[in-house]
């Protein structure tokens, strides 16, 4: 008798160990590692941060606090709205945006 259930099961605990192994070093210290550079997930965590804080797709969401004087600086770059979904709550929760990057 087949279970509909086990093959989404299974690829989920294949892909959750993967990425525990692939991330143990960020995942040790989530609140204090970073991955890699410092450049892009610091600017990850901190446009994840603004979707999290400003409502998106607003007029005061475009004006993300860099470039200044330019308006509407989120243009520049991406929005990472797909993401937010999931990042929002783990930072609402632990109020802390490199760990809701990182996670």
């Amino acid at each position: 008798m087949r279970r509909p259930w086990m093959a989404p099961a299974a690829s989920l605990l294949a892909y959750v160990a993967l990425t525990a192994v692939a991330g143990w070093g960020v995942l040790q210290h989530p609140a204090s590692r970073v991955i890699a550079d410092l450049g892009d997930p610091l600017l990850t965590a901190s446009i994840l941060h603004w979707n999290a804080s400003v409502l998106p797709l607003s007029d005061a969401w475009w004006q993300f606090p860099n470039f200044h004087p330019t308006a509407d600086t989120l243009a520049f770059s991406e929005h990472l709205l797909g993401l937010s979904p999931v990042a929002t709550p783990i930072e609402w929760l632990t109020r802390d945006p490199l760990v809701a990057a990182n996670l």
